[in-house]
């Protein structure tokens, strides 16, 4: 490859390098419902209001406004959430609808503990798996507590990603203990009431909502973190719109490919884009050893910045990294030309 480095300061390059951050935008993620358990006698539109100014009141006070909007989402999406009832007893299922249906709940029933595993076999992967799953204990066949652990050996059904209450009328210790050691979420022990039910239901969805749109944010800093400085992350967060920052030393770094145009012209895409790939991962490895911050790739060019963060030494670090990029290069096979 080919490539060029321009020097800020002292060290004769250009002076000044400026850094500019997008207005911050605000990103809708399932939220978590913080619903509390309400008496019978208060309506369903009455408690979901309840619970969203809950939520809303208390996600202010960290002043994130993607939780608020997450907050919304949830309470607007409440009626659609989809309960799998298991219980190998006609009466119990027939009691458990219809706590649940005049609440809101899609309700979907499972007679066996192997019906029900070859249910969430047929949804993995899809819009259609349950919300939460209230799983009985005691069943002929596969049991309550073998159907759990066997639900959470599948990928996407994890103890985060779809809650299981087992329902149990025994309050062994050990019974407990072993529901939980395969995965389950909460116990319900019988018999119960429609509060009770309702509050377990919903502590699972909170918990699996404040879950998810943890895991959520972290992808989003992650992708953030490919594009811009951490430090420039921070101040966004902060609410900081608009960032443009002088730097009296950086030091930048282009490079591309000799003779790409006729290497592209002459190789299939596909063999063409591994090599890249394989060339800027190289590339990419190599630029927290020197504490280098990568602006941006288009096509064959990779540029990256020094000095920007104050860390001094810049240029010395730029020319170890440009050294390592050359010994990547050496490793790299270029594409098979037809």
């Amino acid at each position: 490859g080919e490539g060029g480095g321009g020097g800020g300061g002292g060290g004769g390059g250009s002076g000044g390098g400026t850094f500019v951050g997008s207005p911050r935008t605000s990103q809708l993620v399932p939220g978590a419902s913080q619903n509390r358990p309400a008496q019978n006698s208060l309506s369903h539109s009455r408690r979901n209001s309840r619970s969203y100014m809950e939520m809303a009141a208390e996600m202010a006070q960290f002043g994130r406004a993607q939780d608020v909007a997450a907050a919304v989402y949830a309470n607007q999406h409440q009626s659609r959430r989809r309960i799998l009832v298991v219980d190998d007893n006609e009466t119990n299922l027939l009691v458990l609808s219809n706590m649940l249906e005049p609440n809101g709940f899609v309700v979907e029933k499972a007679r066996s503990g192997e019906e029900c595993l070859e249910l969430l076999a047929q949804r993995i992967g899809t819009n259609d798996v349950p919300d939460v799953v209230l799983l009985d204990v005691m069943m002929g066949g596969v049991s309550g507590v073998e159907c759990c652990a066997e639900i959470r050996r599948n990928r996407g059904m994890a103890e985060h990603e779809l809650p299981v209450i087992l329902v149990t009328a025994t309050e062994y210790a050990a019974t407990e203990y072993e529901g939980f050691a395969a995965g389950a979420t909460d116990y319900l022990a019988k018999p119960f009431s429609v509060g009770v039910l309702l509050a377990r239901l919903e502590s699972a969805l909170r918990l699996r909502h404040l879950v998810n749109a943890t895991v959520q944010r972290e992808r989003d800093r992650s992708l953030l973190r490919r594009m811009l400085p951490e430090s420039i992350i921070e101040r966004l967060n902060g609410g900081q719109n608009l960032i443009a920052d002088h730097h009296e030393e950086v030091t930048v770094l282009f490079s591309d490919i000799v003779g790409f145009t006729e290497l592209s012209q002459g190789c299939s895409t596909a063999a063409l884009m591994l090599m890249l790939n394989e060339l800027f991962s190289a590339f990419d490895q190599a630029l927290d050893r020197h504490g280098v911050y990568k602006v941006e790739t288009i096509g064959d060019a990779y540029m990256c910045v020094t000095g920007h963060d104050g860390v001094g030494r810049h240029a010395e670090r730029m020319a170890a990294f440009a050294k390592e990029m050359l010994e990547a290069c050496e490793r790299v096979k270029p594409p098979f030309m037809s």
